[in-house]
């Protein structure tokens, strides 16, 4: 209504207090629609109103943004600590029941905020972990590939080759030669 009160809402305000929504529907109510604000002063008092409502709106908005971020942050912090978890145990056998006791976690809640943030599953990451640490020893060694499937944490050579192959595009035998 007034060039001098240029406020922008965000589309996805959503009100929830049941109060602040009766202030502005009352404030809306008493204040524009009345035939009153013909007067400048009362047009100025109900540009401050509203004014004042948006700025309401702002804040619940930003508060919510701000516990949104502290989810956030916490997504990644349990992220990270899930990575370098599988880094540091990378040999070991990975189980729903490891990371459930070592975060406190359902396995499933894990893994959602862990593919969400990284872009591929705990167990993915950790097969990616452990083939690169197969290349870093293929290409330091020259050890056999089934020693170094072993010391990587594959029991068995032909999964350890199909995860290699899947992962780097080449087998084992074909990147130890490159």
């Amino acid at each position: 209504c007034y060039d001098f009160l240029n406020i922008l809402i965000r589309q996805e305000t959503h009100i929830s207090s049941d109060t602040l929504l009766e202030s502005i529907t009352d404030a809306l109510q008493n204040s524009i629609l009345t035939t009153e604000c013909k007067s400048p002063q009362r047009r100025f008092e109900i540009s401050n109103t509203v004014a004042l409502i948006f700025l309401k709106l702002e804040s619940t908005t930003m508060q919510k943004a701000n516990r949104s971020e502290q989810n956030l942050e916490r997504t990644y912090d349990v992220t990270r600590k899930i990575a370098a978890y599988i880094e540091q145990h990378y040999a070991e056998p990975l189980s729903s029941q490891n990371i459930e006791q070592e975060f406190f976690l359902t396995f499933d809640y894990a893994n959602r905020i862990f593919r969400k943030v990284m872009g591929c599953s705990i167990m993915k990451y950790h097969n990616i972990v452990r083939i690169q640490y197969a290349k870093a020893k293929m290409r330091a060694t020259n050890m056999p590939i089934k020693e170094i499937a072993m010391e990587v944490g594959f029991e068995n050579v032909h999964y350890f080759s199909r995860i290699f192959k899947k992962t780097e595009g080449l087998s084992p035998s074909e990147y130890k030669r490159k």
